[in-house]
């Protein structure tokens, strides 16, 4: 079972090069799950017992099941798309010594950014071309391996530059194409000239596929763990809730979130600090009827989780997690904490999660970073400044965070799944 899993998970992160292709993979599980596309344009006519979801800029996506019975309570759970990668800038090949053509790029987001030099590299995202007069949001992936960024030789290094420190992105990490440039394998692969191209959300990515380690098969090590591995665990967990044979986990409308940009600080209109969740809920809050200081009841009612992958104690830096709480990959459900709120986790909603853990025999363990260390943020207390409702942050354990290949635990992943499955159907009681 955990290698099916596994397996599983491995084809979604591979089919999901940018947060653009990730949510078109969750769209097309969704509705093959009975799932009924929205769009924000139009009129939404809801019915009891229905399933449907909503896409925004085809990066973030939401979803939910109206339960048949009569509910004023929300259940949600949230996650985000995207990963730190080299955005392509427009136009951006750059030819060297009629030798070479590169690829002018710039960070989007926190990365190890070492870890992208000599990586096999696809580039993929989004292109927008004029058809007959309309603007056509094309989704595109070179899938083969196509650029490089080369390390330049250690017998280059020495001397001065040996005690260099930092990385240009400008000088030293714009990728080599391997033949033919960007806009030739476009043309080439999707019949579209450059001259058709009005604007591009391209970025690369790693192609070497994700691998199952270990005589357990207990280890994987993949591109995008971080958020992919929450994305995928939580939506299935997601949609099989919905089980005929426990009616009882219908009391409650079920919403799953992922959202963009948080590897940038989700200020954006598809990104958690948006309206796009709060939007969403009034319109099903409206369904009832439900306005004003009902919709504020209402929320008072509900519970949101945001799910985004944690840190495990690394053996080699055993000194920089806390002195007490340090996950292992394949320990369980990481329940986050934070002095400084970059984790929405508090002593009653953290309580609420251990409860559903202990209640259903799922491992959990604990986070917090080490004191001297400022750690990172995610997109749980960003929600709570446009959405107030009790909240906690979860994630699962993982090495090396926002590398352009990372590791955690395969057995993890179901234990979220199994997780999100029992706290769809948990009432809050505080």
């Amino acid at each position: 079972m955990y290698i099916e899993t596994t397996e599983k998970l491995l084809d979604f992160i591979e089919k999901s090069p940018t947060a653009f292709q990730a949510v078109d993979e969750m769209q097309k599980r969704l509705t093959e799950n009975g799932f009924e596309v929205l769009s924000e344009k139009e009129y939404w006519k809801l019915v009891p017992g229905g399933k449907y979801l909503v896409t925004r800029n085809n990066s973030a996506l939401i979803a939910f099941c109206i339960p048949e019975k009569e509910s004023r309570v929300f259940h949600i759970m949230a996650s985000h798309s995207d990963s730190p990668s080299f955005k392509i800038k427009e136009n951006p090949e750059i030819k060297v010594d009629n030798s070479y053509v590169k690829l002018n790029v710039e960070k989007y987001g926190g990365m190890i950014t070492q870890s992208w030099f000599d990586r096999p590299l696809g580039a993929a995202g989004r292109i927008v071309c004029d058809v007959d007069g309309i603007l056509d949001s094309i989704l595109v992936n070179i899938s083969e391996p196509s650029f490089i960024i080369p390390s330049l030789a250690i017998h280059m290094t020495r001397g001065n530059d040996a005690s260099k420190t930092g990385i240009s992105v400008q000088k030293e990490m714009q990728p080599v194409a391997a033949d033919k440039g960007l806009y030739e394998l476009i043309r080439k692969e999707f019949g579209i000239k450059q001259s058709d191209i009005l604007g591009t959300d391209l970025y690369l990515y790693n192609t070497q596929e994700g691998c199952i380690m270990g005589e357990n098969a207990s280890l994987i090590s993949a591109p995008r763990i971080d958020d992919l591995q929450c994305v995928y665990s939580t939506m299935t967990g997601f949609i099989q809730t919905r089980c005929q044979d426990k009616p009882e986990r219908d009391e409650y409308i079920k919403v799953y979130a992922a959202f963009d940009n948080e590897e940038v600080g989700s200020l954006s209109r598809q990104g958690a600090s948006s309206d796009f969740l709060p939007v969403v809920l009034r319109e099903l809050a409206s369904v009832k009827d439900i306005t004003g200081s009902g919709f504020n009841r209402m929320l008072s009612k509900s519970f949101m989780l945001s799910a985004d992958n944690a840190h495990a104690m690394h053996p080699n830096y055993s000194e920089k997690a806390d002195v007490i709480h340090r996950p292992d990959m394949n320990g369980g459900v990481v329940i986050k904490y934070h002095g400084g709120q970059k984790y929405t986790t508090d002593a009653c909603t953290g309580a609420f999660v251990k409860q559903i853990c202990k209640k259903a025999d799922i491992p959990y363990q604990t986070y917090y970073n080490n004191s001297d260390v400022a750690g990172g943020s995610t997109l749980g207390n960003l929600v709570m400044s446009n959405l107030s409702v009790k909240a906690a942050d979860i994630g699962i354990a993982q090495l090396a965070m926002h590398s352009s290949y990372e590791t955690s635990g395969a057995y993890d992943t179901i234990y979220m799944s199994e997780f999100v499955k029992e706290f769809y159907g948990k009432e809050t009681q505080i």
